[in-house]
Formats: structure tokens, sequence, C-alpha cells
């Protein structure tokens, strides 16, 4: 199960690497690239389903905002 791929200003990609376990990989258009843990699993089906939230909203409110989430930064990469 993975998101429709939309616009954002902010995130070029979120890709559900474990439904289960709530792990999301989101990359953002400046090539960075973060692992999030403990992601809520019906926000995550809620992002799979409605193809008009916004990523950035969305990354911010269920990734970024939550004390229950844990973060993996990967680095920066330059995309072609």
């Amino acid at each position: 199960m993975q998101p429709a791929r939309r616009t954002s200003q902010w995130v070029k990609t979120v890709d559900v690497l474990s439904l289960i376990d709530g792990v999301v990989h989101v990359t953002t258009k400046t090539g960075m690239e973060y692992i999030y843990r403990g992601v809520s699993r019906r926000a995550i089906i809620n992002l799979c389903l409605n193809d008009r939230m916004s990523l950035g909203f969305w990354v911010n409110t269920n990734c970024i905002a939550p004390e229950r989430t844990s973060t993996v930064k990967l680095g920066r990469f330059s995309y072609v």
C-alpha cells in the first residue's frame, strides 16, 4: 500500500516501508531523507486512500509533531 504521487512544495515522496510497524520514508525536495517509526497506522491508511491530502501537512501532523514517533535522518542525496 503506497500513497498516490502528488505535488508538494516541501515533500517529494512518502513511501510506506511497514504499515504494521508504522514506518514511513520521507524524501524532501531538497534531497533530505528521513525514516519515521511509530507513525499512526490509521494516518498512513488515510494518506493512501485520500489522494488530495497535502503531503507536507501530513508529514508535519503525523511524523514530526507526535511524541510517539522516532526519526532517523538518512542525509542529503542529490537527484538528477
